[in-house]
Formats: C-alpha cells, structure tokens, sequence
C-alpha cells in the first residue's frame, strides 16, 4: 500500500508539476514534541499517515478513524497543495476531564477536538457516530497548516475557514444561519479576525462562521487553485494584502468589500451559500420554465377549441343551409 501510495505521488507529480513542485519546496514541518503519558492498557492502531489512540473498550472507534485518517489525510494534503510531514497522532479520549488532562492544555469547553500542530498530536472528545470523521477532518487541516506555517501561526480566519469549508462543515444552513445572525449589524473584518476571534461566545460564533462564508466565496469566485496560491503567499511571509492580490488578481480593499457587500445584501440575494445559490437558480430557471410551458399548453388549448368551434359552425352551416 505504501509503494502504491508513492508512485501515485510521483505521478501527480509528473502530471501537475506546479503542485508537485509546492510539496518539494515546502518547508519542512517543526519536529514533535514529547507525547502526552498514555494509559498502558490503550489500543493503537497504526495507519500509514494516522496514528490512533484510545481506551480499550474503544478499539473499533480507533481504527475506523485510522482508517479515514489513511484515506483522508493525503487527499487534504493534495487539495490544500501542502506537504504531509510526519505521521499525526490521534488520541481519542474519553470524558471531558481525560480530554482537558492529556493535552496539558486549557481548551474551551466546548471543543470537541484539538490540534497540536508542532507536536504533531490530535485529541478528540468522545468522538461518535459520522460527525467524528468530520471532526477529524477538521483538525487534519490545522495541522497540515500549522506546520506549512511554522514557527509562525496562519490568520486565524484563515486557519478556520480553511478547516470548516474543507471538511465538510459549511453549508447552506449554517449561511442562513449567517444572514440571520448578521441582521441589524456589521460583519467583523479580515484585520480583526486575523490574529484571534472574539472571547464571548456569539462574537465567536459570528468570527467561525464569517471566516468560514469567506473560504467559500473565495473558492467559487476564484477557485481553488487561487486558495492554494493564497496559502503559499502566506506561509512564505507575505502580508495578507499582497497575498490575497497575488492569488485573486484584485486589491485586498476591492476582495473584502465586495464579500462584506454580499453579506449585508438580504439572504435572498446572495444565495444563502455557495452551494444553495446553484439550487436557487436552478429552481428559479425551473419555475420560469414550467410557467412558459403552462402558457403554451393553455394557448394550445385555446387554439383546439377555437378549431373545434370553427368546424362546429362549418358543420351547423351545412346542416342549415341558409335559404
């Protein structure tokens, strides 16, 4: 499998030399730090890219994920035009106080999973049912990002988006729940969101969901060849301003007020979300399509009848002829 794995590499290489050629140049990712003390008694399943970790009644749990994170990872890594580095450790733990005491950290209470990128270290909480994958996912993307970026730290609206729109989170009901949320007030901007998000809970609801409406709109006006340029500008030290104009061809001001604009347009017009917009206007060309057909059907009609009543009057003529 891992030969496989390599000549497929080699000839996405050979076939795409612009994006071979971002993974050998990339800079080499910052080594692990000291692992976490594990229990003894924990299983782990070794993947050829994931490493899992998790109690034993949680055996199955550790390889489904090693299993995905197999799949999963190198596909992030080739999407995101980012080199992989070294394999990633997942510890699936188990209740909220083994997952606040294995990281030695204080993450927020309401995370569901964390990632380390310089140590190379992934913890998730609890993870359940199809979310988990997605969960995983999620923090696959801040690692794959933390190292291209290292020893400095990607934008945070850049760090996030990226994470939520490339694994799966975003969609048309969380940009509903964007438009409503931003009635009766201004959206944050780039700047603020570029180093931290706001600490109360709303304004960081807000910050993860602009950021991640941002990614989005990004990809479908300009594609994702030019979100892979923007990562590379940024990692290699370019300012926000001459990255984003580097990728998009447009001036950083132009970039944000024209999405800025987007968002304080009512929900109806900007689409409710990239992938929603597509459906709107399918739905709508739809409407408009079975109206014109309605009308011609009723025209239709009416030229029948109109027929059926000119041969009743021919028929009703020669019946009575006139004397």
């Amino acid at each position: 499998m891992t030969h496989l794995l390599l000549l497929l590499a080699l000839w996405w290489g050979l076939v795409s030399p612009a994006l071979g050629a971002e993974w050998i140049t990339a800079a080499a990712p910052i080594p692990a730090l000291a692992a976490p003390a594990l229990p003894a008694d924990w299983a782990q399943v070794t993947g050829p890219y994931v490493i899992v970790h998790a109690p034993p009644a949680q055996r199955a749990t550790a390889l489904a994920l090693a299993r995905h994170g197999a799949r999963s990872y190198p596909a992030l890594g080739l999407t995101l035009g980012l080199p992989l580095g070294q394999e990633v450790h997942v510890v699936a733990a188990a209740g909220d106080q083994r997952f606040q005491a294995l990281q030695g950290g204080a993450p927020p209470l309401w995370a569901v999973g964390t990632a380390w990128p310089s140590r190379g270290w992934i913890f998730l909480k609890e993870p359940r049912g199809l979310q988990r994958e997605q969960v995983l996912d999620h923090e696959l993307i801040h690692v794959l990002l933390g190292r291209a970026f290292a020893p400095a730290r990607p934008p945070t609206w850049l760090d996030e988006g990226m994470a939520q729109v490339f694994s799966g989170e975003w969609g048309p009901d969380r940009s509903r729940d964007l438009g409503r949320a931003l009635r009766g007030r201004s959206p944050w901007t780039l700047k603020e969101m570029e180093h931290s998000f706001p600490r109360d809970a709303a304004g960081a609801r807000l910050a993860y969901a602009e950021s991640a409406d941002f990614i989005s709109w990004l990809r479908v006006e300009y594609g994702d060849h030019a979100l892979r340029q923007l990562v590379r500008g940024l990692a290699a030290g370019q300012s926000p301003e001459a990255a984003l104009h580097a990728a998009t061809g447009d001036w950083y001001e132009e970039v944000e007020e024209t999405w800025i604009h987007r968002l304080r347009a009512p929900t109806w017009a900007w689409g409710l979300g990239s992938e929603d917009t597509v459906w709107f206007v399918v739905g709508l060309l739809g409407l408009v399509a079975l109206l014109h057909a309605k009308r011609r059907q009723l025209q239709r009609r009416r030229a029948i009848f109109a027929a059926e009543e000119a041969e009743r009057r021919v028929v009703l003529r020669w019946s009575h002829p006139t004397r």
